[in-house]
């Protein structure tokens, strides 16, 4: 399982620089199965409100094409202790959603420099591509 975080996912929506290369890493990586937390629904659509309105139903599309963890009580529990305590309240969810499936993911895609620190050093690989 792949963890994407809403600052990849805004790639897929909106062009940036990276956009390119991270849909050529998602289609050489076709048939893995995708996830995010349900806080990268509201994280993408406002971001893209803002910055691309045309580009609503792409974003929602990204969001279907994704398996989006709730945000329960573990994972909020595990958010509140996760180092390092510089690590923002939102990216500790995303971090804390990826861990709670530690054993299934094999790559955490981030642009964030923050959050794959923080990634890394519980040991989940990290991508950029």
């Amino acid at each position: 399982m792949i963890y994407v975080d809403t600052s990849a996912l805004v790639k897929l929506v909106v062009r940036e620089a990276e956009t390119l290369a991270l849909q050529t890493w998602i289609r050489s990586r076709a048939g893995e199965t995708y996830f995010s937390s349900q806080l990268a629904r509201v994280e993408l659509i406002r971001t893209v409100k803002r910055a691309a309105p045309d580009r609503i139903e792409r974003a929602r599309g990204v969001l279907a094409a994704l398996a989006l963890l709730k945000i329960d009580d573990q994972i909020l529990e595990t958010a509140e202790s996760l180092p390092p305590d510089v690590l923002r309240s939102l990216d500790a969810i995303h971090l804390a959603t990826a861990f709670s499936q530690l054993s299934h993911v094999s790559a955490f895609v981030t642009y964030d420099a923050r959050l794959a620190d923080a990634a890394r050093s519980l040991n989940i690989p990290v991508e950029s591509p």
